[in-house]
């Protein structure tokens, strides 16, 4: 911000991105619970499937099992269990998750431990059957219920989770019956039926355990908050009316999309793994007769047999299944966005999904010379790292942490609380605030990693400032307004409590949302207090960062048609804090609500620009100067999110659903659905349009090539740029800066 002794910035925010935020705390809190459970759940399923292999040898020599017998009890299985998938699919949809996947853990349990009980060939089928039935509903059942306590963006994880599960129960299974084996004659029992009772019972116990724990849907779930709950079920519902109705379609119309769609092929690999189960319980089975015919203990034995790298399998399906999460993830190229083809208006979806998240390895270098203010949120890890890698790009990183909160409603309390410190990093600001290193940080051998290496010459990090957000309404508000010292006091001494460099202090749109700026005693107590704000800190020798909302003042109004009732900043109360703070930020994004559209049309964002800018001195017109806000005081917005709108298919004239989307989330419809992306000239940005069930899909997601417009929009009009946030994008957004 370009004057080091006014040191404040101004932000003006009219931006919707309360759902995203949500949606990805929520979907955090889900994964500490839930992840767990599929892990833990698969575990138990896999081998209850499979412990016949290990008891084998001692079931058939006691109660006289012929191979043929043997090999259709283990068969019989799994006709059972293919059967009765579909119908316990169905009664998913009568029953709820927790209800269908209990009695299926408890009955399964039972049937498992119920083995113990065979005494001959009858018996031996007959459970067998039911305990393919028992079993049979837990993977339709498992994957039904995550899809309902997920958006399908966020189903990665507890999948991989779940088939992680798969692989690690293979690797428990041998050592675990060895043991139990090994309690042949305790209590006159043999040992393979004490192995089926013990391995039934953890069935039994996570049955209840789903009963008493687990809810029924997002809606239903206590661990987030009311907020939380409906966020995450709005997503979720959105997502499954795009699925036709069951009913609505024919058996061949039902096997066409299944064909179509590739489910039917996603079906295949769940039974090979099955298969697969079983395949390596017998060669387990052969193991363990090996290890009978010799006469060393059972201790040994199990020596011997974990000796073997069980625990490799195990460490590897789960690092695949956080990898599998990240599979997006990019890395350090040679070749920047330019040079790999990314700034093109005509861009592939295969060439976005290859090298979207690259970016070239001078990490350094700045290429963008004006403030950059980028906003990290916590619910969003990634910007935390993007910060620390690409520090050297910024001149303000913005962690969203603090709340000033008071005058809750039907409250006639006054008192302030400044909440939000318990997210405070340490470790991660000293990260941030570490002299970037020429040798790691730039590279060699290209004019950028030059370039980087002359930048670093006078290297500067960037400083920190954190958002408040003030959430102070009624009689508080008031009292705050007209006596700000309690307010001032929790504010400073926070920053210096942390050694901050300064505040992002977002008050305006909410005040403006008040009609607060209606009242002039009231409007004149709000910039008194900003400037006392602003004083304090500039005592301290601090920055103000300040969010306030959209102008919509605009010749041509782009915003007013779709937005009538936003609120909008004035240019003439701006001008009373420009001496005091060091810039103001713009959100110029979430445009289009209503219809699809655009997130921040160029022109837009310009006319935002040039409105705070005032006119340009004409020396033949002395009347015609109006005042303006220094260029280099401005932060354009640029936000890293994007937007999927919705709607139905038959429905044309229903206003569409606006879902942010994060890079992962646009890079994964990018992958699976490989539209085709098409230039908007009147916005510069790219969109794509597709269907998915019976809905469609108008996607606008920012580019490297909309990205690059904004930036040299800025740079051509001598303007900063505000990043919201920096870890919603992809990371070759980040050679443009």
């Amino acid at each position: 911000m370009a004057d080091s002794n006014n040191n404040a910035v101004i932000v003006i925010k009219d931006i919707d991105d309360g759902n995203l935020r949500i949606l990805e705390r929520a979907c955090s809190k889900l994964d500490k619970v839930l992840l767990p459970f599929c892990f833990l759940f698969s575990i138990i399923a896999s081998i209850d499937r499979a412990n016949l292999g290990f008891a084998s040898i001692d079931l058939t020599a006691e109660i006289g099992l012929s191979p043929q017998d043997y090999g259709l009890g283990a068969g019989i299985f799994f006709l059972s269990y293919s059967l009765f998938q579909v119908p316990c699919n169905i009664l998913f949809l009568f029953t709820g998750g927790p209800v269908l996947l209990g009695v299926i853990a408890i009955a399964w349990g039972v049937a498992a431990a119920a083995q113990a009980a065979i005494n001959g060939r009858t018996s031996f089928l007959l459970v067998r059957l039911f305990l393919g039935v028992a079993e049979a509903g837990t993977v339709p059942g498992i994957w039904a219920y995550l899809a309902h306590m997920y958006p399908t963006s966020h189903l990665t994880l507890p999948t991989t989770y779940y088939m992680a599960g798969i692989t690690a129960a293979q690797a428990l299974g041998a050592p675990l019956a060895a043991g139990l084996l090994s309690l042949h004659g305790v209590a006159g029992l043999s040992g393979w039926r004490w192995l089926f009772i013990i391995e039934g019972i953890p069935s039994v116990l996570m049955g209840i355990a789903i009963f008493a724990l687990l809810p029924r849907d997002a809606a239903h779930c206590k661990w987030l908050s009311a907020e939380e709950r409906a966020c995450l079920q709005e997503t979720i519902d959105t997502q499954h009316a795009a699925q036709p109705p069951p009913a609505a379609a024919s058996c061949k119309q039902l096997a066409g999309d299944l064909q179509e769609s590739g489910q039917a092929a996603a079906s295949r690999p769940t039974m090979q793994q099955i298969g697969s189960d079983f395949t390596a319980a017998l060669r387990n089975r052969i193991q363990l007769r090996e290890q009978q015919q010799d006469t060393s203990p059972v201790p040994t034995q199990l020596h011997t047999i974990m000796r073997r790298p069980w625990l490799f399998p195990i460490l590897l399906a789960v690092i695949a299944a956080s990898a599998v999460h990240a599979s997006t993830e990019g890395g350090p190229s040679s070749y920047t966005a330019l040079e790999r083809g990314l700034l093109e208006h005509e861009i592939t979806a295969e060439l976005l999904v290859e090298e979207g998240n690259n970016y070239h390895k001078a990490v350094g270098h700045k290429n963008f010379q004006g403030t950059v203010l980028g906003y990290v949120t916590p619910w969003n890890n990634h910007g935390y790292d993007v910060a620390k890698k690409f520090r050297a790009k910024f001149t303000h990183i913005s962690p969203v942490w603090y709340q000033l909160r008071g005058g809750a409603e039907g409250s006639d309390s006054t008192e302030l609380s400044l909440t939000g410190g318990h997210d405070v990093d340490k470790g991660w600001i000293k990260e941030v605030r570490a002299p970037v290193d020429k040798a790691a940080d730039c590279a060699d051998g290209d004019e950028a990693s030059k370039t980087c290496a002359a930048n670093l010459d006078t290297p500067q990090a960037p400083l920190i400032v954190p958002r408040v957000l003030a959430e102070v309404q009624g009689k508080a508000l008031m009292a705050m307004l007209q006596q700000p010292g309690d307010a001032l006091a929790l504010l400073v001494d926070e920053v210096e409590k942390h050694g901050f460099d300064g505040l992002v202090f977002e008050a305006w749109q909410a005040w403006t949302a008040m009609g607060l700026f209606n009242h002039a005693d009231a409007k004149e107590a709000a910039l008194a207090f900003v400037k006392k704000l602003a004083a304090n800190l500039r005592d301290k020798n601090k920055i103000l960062i300040l969010p306030i909302p959209l102008i919509l003042i605009l010749p041509i109004p782009p915003v007013k048609p779709s937005q009538p009732q936003a609120p909008a900043a004035k240019l003439e109360d701006l001008l009373k804090l420009s001496d005091d703070v060091a810039g103001f930020n713009v959100m110029t994004y979430d445009y289009s609500y209503g219809r699809a559209g655009p997130n921040g049309p160029l022109p837009w964002q310009e006319e935002n620009a040039q409105e705070m800018m005032g006119d340009e001195p004409d020396p033949d017109e002395e009347e015609s100067d109006r005042a303006g806000i220094a260029p280099s005081k401005i932060l354009l917005g640029i936000n890293f999110f994007g937007v999927d709108f919705v709607r139905p298919e038959k429905d044309k004239k229903a206003e569409p659903k606006r879902v942010p989307i994060l890079a992962r989330d646009f890079l994964e419809i990018m992958n699976k659905m490989q539209p085709k992306l098409a230039w908007d000239v009147e916005s510069s940005e790219h969109m794509f349009k597709y269907k998915y069930g019976n809905q469609r899909h108008t996607v606008y997601f920012p580019t490297p090539a909309s990205v690059a417009a904004r930036v040299d929009k800025a740079s051509e009009l001598g303007l900063g740029i505000g990043i919201w946030d920096i870890g919603q994008g992809l990371d070759s957004f980040l050679d443009l800066l």
